[in-house]
């Protein structure tokens, strides 16, 4: 990516996202989850004894969908909820839970270095993509002020 000043940046940064998405939407699909499960999971492997509520609050996911993938996820026992309190529970990754976020993270990470020859260049585009949608939002929150 060269850095052109007419460079959609918040288009490359989509991009990169949807074709994340897609390609775990594909892994998911084969281990019978979805992408919200995958996000919850990645969220509980990233912060032990997290909470739905915080899960909620961190995913932008509503208390509800949260609640409905956690039943699924403990259901298909991938996910153990721990009482702390009367209403408080803690959310942990079973063995297997754990083997499904490192497996599909190990597959989307060669997906990812296939695509971008090395994680160097990802990493490159990523950077610039992300200098520069801070640069024009800089310019335009001050702009705004004015």
């Amino acid at each position: 990516m060269q850095n052109n000043p007419k460079q959609n940046y918040f288009k490359e940064i989509h991009k990169l996202n949807e074709y994340f998405r897609l390609s775990a939407e594909v892994l998911l699909k084969k281990k019978h989850l979805n992408y919200g499960a995958y996000i919850v999971l990645n969220s509980i492997f990233d912060n032990p004894d997290i909470t739905q509520y915080k899960i909620a609050q961190t995913t932008g996911f509503s208390v509800q969908r949260v609640h409905q993938i956690v039943n699924m996820l403990e259901e298909r026992d991938l996910i153990a909820r721990i009482d702390i309190s009367k209403y408080k529970k803690q959310l942990q990754l079973t063995p297997q839970g754990k083997e499904v976020v490192e497996t599909t993270e190990s597959e989307l990470t060669t997906q990812f270095q296939v695509m971008f020859r090395d994680q160097q260049t990802l990493v490159d585009t990523l950077s610039q993509s992300i200098k520069a949608m801070n640069d024009y939002l800089s310019t335009t929150s001050t702009a705004d002020v004015a």
